[in-house]
C-alpha cells in the first residue's frame, strides 16, 4: 500500500500542471494513472510548449521612481500629502495597490502637471503606464 501511495505521489508531483485530467486519473488507479499523466502531460507542460496561453502582462516594480518623483514634487513646492498617504498604504492585493495607487497618481497630475519639471511629469508617467492607467 505504501509504494501505491507512494507512486502516486511522484505522478501527482511531476505532473502537477495536468490539472483535473491528472486528479480524474488517480481515482482509475495505475492504468488511469498512467494515462492521466500522458494527457496531463500534454494538457498542462505541452500546452505552453505549443503556444497555450500567453501570459498576462505583469507591471514592474515602479515603488522607487513613484517615491522618486514624489520627492521631486515636495522639492518643486507641491503639496504631495495625498499622493504620498495613498503610496505608503498597505493594500491587501497587488490589483487593489495598481488600481488606488494609479488613481491617485492621475488624480494628481490632473491637478498639479503645470506646477511638475516635465522629467517628474515623465516619472509619474511611467508609474501610471506599470499601474496599467496610462
Amino acid at each position: 500500500m505504501k509504494l501505491q501511495s507512494g507512486v502516486r505521489s511522484l505522478f501527482v508531483a511531476l505532473f502537477a500542471g495536468g490539472g483535473a485530467y491528472l486528479g480524474l486519473a488517480l481515482i482509475g488507479g495505475y492504468g488511469g494513472l498512467a494515462a492521466g499523466a500522458v494527457i496531463g502531460f500534454f494538457a498542462g507542460i505541452g500546452a505552453s510548449l505549443l503556444g497555450g496561453e500567453p501570459e498576462p502582462p505583469r507591471a514592474e516594480d515602479f515603488s522607487a521612481t513613484l517615491h522618486q518623483a514624489i520627492e521631486e514634487a515636495r522639492a518643486s513646492g507641491v503639496d504631495v500629502r495625498e499622493l504620498e498617504a495613498s503610496a505608503n498604504t498597505a493594500y491587501t492585493t497587488s490589483s487593489e495597490y495598481l488600481g488606488e495607487v494609479g488613481e491617485a497618481i492621475a488624480r494628481f497630475l490632473k491637478n498639479n502637471r503645470s506646477a511638475l519639471p516635465s522629467t517628474t511629469v515623465n516619472k509619474f508617467r511611467h508609474c501610471l503606464a506599470q499601474a496599467g492607467r496610462a
